[in-house]
C-alpha cells in the first residue's frame, strides 16, 4: 500500500513533480512462507503533453527488513540468565524508470 503526492499549485502545469511512500510485505524465500515487512519511497516528475499521453520519469528505493538468529546477552553474570536479542538484516534496492501514461479523462473530450 502506498500513496503519491503531486506538488504544484497549478493543475494546468505541464511538469508535475511527485513523491510517494509505500509499505507492505516482501517475500524472502522460495517456499513462499517467509514474508517480511517492506517499505519504500519514490521521487519523480510527470510531464504532460497536449494529447492524452504523458511521460513519468521516476526513481525508487525499496527495502525489506528481516530478523535472523539471535545474540545472547547475559543478564546477570554468574546467574545463567541471558536475553536473546534478534539480529536484523536489510535488503536495499534502487532503480530508475520511465512510464508512458494515457489520461483516460482526456480521451473522452
Amino acid at each position: 500500500m502506498g500513496g503519491t503526492n503531486y506538488f504544484g499549485k497549478n493543475p494546468d502545469s505541464k511538469v508535475l513533480p511527485y513523491a510517494g511512500l509505500e509499505a507492505g510485505l516482501g517475500l524472502v524465500s522460495r517456499e513462499y512462507t517467509n514474508w517480511r515487512f517492506a517499505w519504500g519511497g519514490k521521487l519523480g516528475v510527470k510531464i504532460k503533453t497536449s494529447s492524452a499521453i504523458s511521460i513519468n520519469l521516476n526513481s525508487f528505493f525499496q527495502s525489506v527488513v528481516s530478523a535472523f538468529g539471535a545474540d545472547y546477552i547475559p543478564a546477570y553474570p554468574g546467574t545463567g540468565v541471558a536475553y536473546a536479542v534478534p539480529s536484523y538484516i536489510a535488503i536495499f534496492q534502487f532503480g530508475v524508470g520511465a512510464v508512458i501514461s494515457l489520461d483516460l479523462a482526456k480521451t473522452k473530450r
